[in-house]
């Protein structure tokens, strides 16, 4: 793992930690040019939404964020 994704998986984990005082609403986007299957798993395993890789354009990175931005309903089970 390069530090870059060390990183990221810190500053996760600590997004993670300020979600409860947000009511637990801090979307993180995962951006990186690792591609794999298994960077991607990484990514979502060490609390991101969601992981784009290198290179996207503009459009695909604003409605990743707008998705992300959207409240969540919280389920009823």
């Amino acid at each position: 793992l390069s530090h870059t994704v060390r990183f990221g998986t810190v500053l996760s984990a600590l997004i993670r930690k300020i979600g409860p005082a947000l009511n637990g609403n801090v979307p993180a986007l995962s951006l990186s040019a690792y591609a794999s299957e298994g960077d991607i798993e990484r990514a979502l395993a060490s609390g991101f939404d969601c992981h784009m890789a290198k290179p996207f354009d503009g459009p695909q990175l604003g409605n990743t964020i707008k998705r992300l931005a959207q409240p969540k309903i919280a389920s009823k089970d």
